[in-house]
């Protein structure tokens, strides 16, 4: 990897800037889990951190660099999606392991964050390259349980010929609309990532 591993550590020094917005601490959903960077800096502010990263051999190194951390982060090999089931991955730019999306047929398992029946959940992640509005509307129960903040990637950010969403057959903007249509509210935005309030929470 060339390009993800600069990208990476820019994105972990302004997590900060969003977690000010994050009232409670226990339980946080990331997805693109990458090498480890991202769950491995969560895990020092949550105490309990999921993270969900499909490519095996991006999750062979994530496995790899969290054994330095507290123990207190669960991984799984999966995607995260509308639907349980099984996907494929591909690459979308070739020296940049952060690039990678689900893509049609394969044996990665995708699972739904409803599915889990968390007891808790203060922040919902999504780096999933154009497949947020499906880890979304498979996290629905979740999310009118326990409202919590919620933070995805815009699609448009990055300089694709193609919109990512559109690759999946989603329009750009999608995501944002299914969040407003449930009483979340756009915050701010750093780089790509683009942070979300629920109006129900005080």
């Amino acid at each position: 990897d060339k390009a993800g591993r600069d990208g990476a550590l820019i994105d972990v020094r302004r997590m900060d800037e969003f977690l000010e917005n994050v009232k409670r601490r226990e339980v946080v959903v990331q997805a693109g889990g990458n090498v480890g960077v991202y769950p491995a800096y969560l895990a020092k502010r949550f105490q309990y951190v999921h993270t969900f990263e499909p490519d095996p051999e991006n999750y062979a190194c994530l496995v790899k660099n969290i054994v330095i951390c507290e123990g207190n982060i669960r991984t799984y090999n999966a995607a995260l999606g509308a639907e349980e089931g099984v996907c494929g991955v591909s690459l979308e730019v070739a020296d940049n392991c952060g690039t990678v999306r689900v893509n049609g047929d394969g044996n990665i398992p995708m699972r739904t964050i409803d599915a889990m029946e968390l007891p808790a959940c203060d922040l919902i992640w999504l780096d999933i390259e154009g497949y947020e509005l499906q880890a979304l509307k498979g996290a629905e129960k979740t999310i009118e349980k326990f409202w919590p903040a919620i933070i995805i990637e815009d699609a448009r950010h990055h300089n694709y010929p193609v919109p990512l969403t559109e690759k999946h057959g989603i329009a750009p903007g999608a995501a944002t609309e299914w969040l407003h249509e449930r009483g979340y509210f756009f915050m701010f935005s750093r780089g790509g990532d683009r942070m979300f309030l629920s109006s129900a929470v005080p």
